[in-house]
């Protein structure tokens, strides 16, 4: 389908950047990440070369981020959201996309942080406030009723410390 839209269109047709992003997106779910991978770059770089598809750019980091999250790859996943974020924040791209994006740099903090509790809790919390202010879905929801646990965990070991350390 590529070579085809490629033949018939010309190279540099804004619809190969979207065939590219499909194409990324059926080998993801495919389970063939390196393909898709290669195919998420191809896309990035077609978007940011032509100019003009801010919100395709956007949508295509940070599918790519949730493709390296799905493979385990915090760190890479991590480096798309907060390039995805900055891009929405960037072009003003309004407050539903920027808080998703905020949403998906917290949540990759909190995976990826879970053993430093101070730190973890500090993503746990931006989430809460985030899901706040959204609609919920199923996957919201689990993710607030994680966060609230959480908080109440931290709390508990606080205030265990502190009567340790309050004198008798």
């Amino acid at each position: 389908v590529l070579n085809l839209r490629r033949a018939c269109l010309g190279k540099n047709h804004p619809t190969i950047a979207d065939t590219l992003t499909d194409i990324a997106f059926v080998a993801r779910e495919s389970g063939k990440f390196q393909a898709a991978s290669s195919a998420y770059n191809e896309a990035i770089h077609f978007y940011k070369r032509i100019g003009k598809a801010k919100v395709s750019l956007v949508r295509t980091i940070a599918n790519k981020g949730d493709m390296q999250y799905q493979m385990g790859e915090f760190d890479a996943s991590l480096i798309s959201y907060v390039q995805a974020l900055r891009l929405c924040q960037k072009y003003s791209m309004g407050e539903v996309i920027i808080e998703d994006m905020r949403y998906r740099v917290a949540l990759i903090r909190y995976k990826h942080f879970q053993n430093d509790r101070l730190y973890s809790t500090q993503a746990l919390g931006e989430i809460f406030e985030l899901c706040k202010h959204c609609d919920f879905d199923l996957e919201w929801l689990d993710l607030y009723n994680e966060c609230i646990e959480h908080m109440l965990s931290a709390i508990s070991e606080t205030i265990a410390l502190i009567k340790i350390q309050l004198p008798r």
